[in-house]
């Protein structure tokens, strides 16, 4: 996703300023080493965060409601209630956090290049070398809350 943002979508805008060109992006900051994240943290990328409660233009658990006549501050302590604690700082205060215990720690997961895959011996393999495992969860529950459909791939 960065590499197709950064290279190919803004490659795309012109962006040497010789024509104003307006990019707008709406979401959540869903995790704190996600793409929202790192544009809102950018000095040359204009942001603006909301979160359900606000204090002083910046989200904030101490704030008032954003949009009372929408969730008042009563409906938000409710749905803070219901959800983990995460999930309430991601998708409603816009400030994500990371679980001091995740099931998988962000330092699993690399990309490699070919040639800079090696064993344990430090010997480089190829994907050749390797078994490459796909596994899909179909997530066939129809239940409120459960998980929606995963496909992951495997070099091992």
């Amino acid at each position: 996703l960065r590499d197709w943002f950064y290279g190919d979508f803004l490659g795309a805008l012109r962006l040497d300023r010789t024509q104003a060109v307006g990019v707008k992006i709406i979401g959540n900051c869903v995790h704190p080493l996600g793409l929202m994240q790192e544009l809102y943290d950018l000095d040359w990328w204009k942001s603006v965060k909301y979160g359900v409660l606000m204090k002083d233009g910046v989200p904030s658990l101490s704030g008032d409601p954003l949009w009372p006549e929408y969730m008042d501050l009563e409906a938000i302590e409710k749905k803070r209630r219901e959800v983990p604690e995460p999930v309430f700082m991601a998708e409603y205060m816009n400030m994500p956090i990371v679980s001091e215990n995740p099931i998988f720690e962000h330092r699993y997961f690399q990309s490699y290049e070919p040639g800079m895959i090696r064993n344990v011996a430090g010997d480089k393999i190829t994907l050749r070398d390797m078994m490459i495992i796909t596994a899909l969860d179909p997530a066939l529950s129809q239940r409120a809350g459960a998980d929606r459909s995963a496909l992951t791939t495997w070099g091992v």
